[in-house]
């Protein structure tokens, strides 16, 4: 794998921990709004656990062939990819009121979003690989970061927004602030995924 100029893995390090805030952000983006969901839904606390129950399924499908695609394509292509398909995710879980549809919705969600976690998760490892210093508890803690700016988000919104004003909002900042992130995290040409995909047995 070809030694990158330090200024070049500053700027790919930026870059990751903003995606990672901004993964967790998106991940936890509507958790406030779990009351109105039920409502709308019209279920019972244990039907609302099923359908949540179900999302697993989602998110472990993703394990089954992320790495393969990762190393067919690079991390960057199917961080783009994921974030876009969990966004829109995102936004239908507000569109619906049918209880089996928003399950199968929140299923794509979880999807997308385990998808995207393992991507982000791929390029800071290769990028790690090109410096000295350990960077993945900060991409992780960065994560967290996000996690607490959804609970911040989500619950001011609950008193002067609708749900779906929000999650739209969310998913086009999300979208808007990875594209400028993205351009600055490895390409594809420089995550060393050639060489991963070339020592695979």
């Amino acid at each position: 794998m070809q030694r990158l100029p330090r200024a070049r893995l500053r700027k790919a390090q930026i870059a990751s921990l903003l995606i990672f805030v901004l993964m967790g952000h998106g991940a936890l983006a509507s958790v406030a709004w779990v009351p109105e969901y039920i409502d709308r839904l019209g279920v019972s606390f244990a039907t609302w656990g099923t359908i949540i129950g179900f999302s697993i399924f989602g998110s472990i499908a993703p394990l089954l062939f992320a790495s393969r695609l990762i190393l067919r394509f690079g991390a960057r292509p199917i961080i783009r990819f994921a974030n876009y398909g969990g966004m829109a995710m995102l936004v239908s879980l507000g569109l619906t009121t049918d209880p089996v549809l928003w399950m199968f919705l929140n299923m794509g969600f979880g999807f997308f979003m385990s998808l995207l976690g393992v991507s982000v998760n791929s390029h800071g490892v290769m990028l790690q690989k090109n410096i000295s210093k350990n960077i993945i508890g900060r991409m992780h803690a960065g994560w967290s970061i996000g996690a607490v700016g959804a609970a911040i988000t989500g619950g001011l919104s609950t008193t002067f927004m609708q749900l779906e004003v929000f999650l739209v909002l969310v998913a086009v900042g999300t979208i808007i602030a990875y594209e400028f992130g993205l351009r600055w995290m490895l390409s594809p040409q420089e995550d060393g995924h050639i060489e991963e995909k070339a020592g695979v047995v």
